[in-house]
């Protein structure tokens, strides 16, 4: 019986890991702007949110602003609390490359009115 219960906790997991596989991993924004954006998904529900701005004054030195979050999935859409503040991203198994001069399309995210890319980012 033991045995039986330890093949159908295997499988279930392995179910829900497999499930999971397109939420987990990094995803970047691509920008010509002063900020860009990260985020990361972990298999612990998980992750981490970062914001990386170009300093004004020339020196070529980057603020770094990392913020933990706690995410969960229904359907398609990655539930995130960051700060306290709840944000949705949608997977999207085809998100155009267009937007940085790219043919073709990727896996991504869309959420807080951002395209965020699966990295490394394979545009076919």
């Amino acid at each position: 019986m033991s045995k039986f219960f330890i093949l159908i906790v295997s499988i279930l997991y392995v179910s829900n890991v497999i499930a999971l596989e397109p939420f987990i991993g990094h995803f970047s924004t691509v920008t010509e702007s002063a900020c860009n954006y990260e985020i990361e998904f972990a298999l612990d529900n998980q992750g981490i949110f970062k914001q990386t701005c170009r300093r004004e004054d020339g020196s070529h030195i980057d603020d770094v602003k990392e913020q933990n979050l706690i995410w969960s999935l229904k359907d398609n859409v990655v539930s995130t609390t960051i700060n306290g503040s709840d944000e949705h991203f949608e997977y999207i198994d085809s998100l155009s490359c267009s937007s940085f001069g790219s043919k073709g399309a990727s896996d991504g995210l869309l959420g807080f009115s951002m395209q965020f890319w699966r990295v490394p980012i394979r545009c076919k």
